[in-house]
């Protein structure tokens, strides 16, 4: 990779990737204690990303992303929230390649780097090419910057009105979910009647909420303006990436103990499909065949799509 030799500590940089299996918490406090040197390297190496002429270039240089990006959130580092975005628009579903679908270490980070522009990620949320659960998060980590007073709540309300119109109403989309939850976050009351046709036309992906429920999430912002949002959507302040990755190993063992379960009973084999738990082959997320509405089977009693709904493709 010659592009690279510039780059202080390359070898380290490399030591960085993401491994589920063995984490690598050497080469974190290494760069913990190189971060100024660290900082740039990790900006440069989110331009590199961006520009990425293809898919296996893109994957070689996605793997230590995830615990860079981390890093930089962990140091309040703002100047990588402008290249982020701009790898989030050049490749889109990258934000889900890097975070996987855990909305909380996702939104904890993203939380973390904002710098004040909100156009880029304005631009993302009416950007047709990016994941329906991406866009989702976009939506939300837009209100939750207004509703932690770090942005103009008057421009966010009225971009967030405006997506009554500019988000494409396709059926069990769940763009819209996130919408609706801003809505109510935002105490938009003015919008039921547009939630109220929403759910109405099936575009939110949950199919037993009813206007009642955000009637309920509208109470409870304008009862509760420091805490306005539903408390399913709740998440716990940036963690130390070592806690992170040790979160995602006892995922992974649980799903380990989840496979060999459904072997027992006479299901699938999913790590001889490859992916996620085997050698080789394409990813394969090992609970495709679990409801969204189903309890969740790692066990925490919450239904599956507000648990660990997606969560395998964090560990791909």
């Amino acid at each position: 990779m010659s592009d690279l030799q510039d780059e202080p500590g390359p070898k380290l940089l490399e030591e960085l990737a993401f491994h589920i299996d063995s984490p690598p918490y050497g080469a974190i406090a290494e760069a913990r204690r190189r971060r100024e040197e660290m900082v740039p390297a990790f900006l440069a190496r989110i331009e590199r990303a961006a520009a990425a002429s293809d898919e296996d270039e893109w994957l070689d240089r996605r793997a230590p992303l995830f615990n860079m990006v981390h890093l930089l959130a962990e140091w309040g580092e703002m100047a990588a929230w402008l290249p982020l975005l701009r790898l989030f628009a050049a490749r889109p579903r990258s934000f889900e390649d890097i975070f996987g679908d855990d909305t909380m270490v996702a939104r904890a980070v993203m939380l973390s780097l904002f710098d004040g522009e909100l156009a880029p990620l304005e631009a993302l949320i009416l950007d047709e090419r990016q994941a329906e659960f991406d866009r989702w998060i976009f939506i939300e980590i837009l209100g939750r910057l207004a509703t932690q007073g770090r942005t103009d709540r008057g421009r966010v309300e009225d971009f967030v009105r405006s997506l009554d119109e500019r988000l494409t109403p396709r059926r069990d989309y769940a763009a819209w979910d996130g919408w609706m939850t801003t809505v109510a976050a935002l105490g938009l009351a003015d919008m039921r009647e547009s939630v109220a046709r929403a759910i109405a036309e099936e575009r939110i992906t949950d199919v037993g909420v009813t206007i009642e429920d955000f009637d309920k999430d509208i109470a409870h912002a304008q009862a509760h303006p420091d805490a306005p949002w539903p408390s399913f959507t709740s998440f716990p302040e940036l963690q130390r990436l070592e806690d992170v990755l040790n979160a995602y190993a006892d995922i992974a063992r649980k799903s380990r103990r989840y496979e060999r379960k459904r072997r027992a009973e006479g299901h699938v084999d999913m790590a001889s499909l490859g992916g996620v738990f085997g050698e080789r082959g394409p990813a394969v997320n090992p609970r495709r065949d679990v409801g969204r509405n189903d309890p969740c089977p790692c066990g925490s009693g919450k239904k599956f799509k507000k648990c660990c709904l997606g969560k395998a493709a964090a560990f791909t």
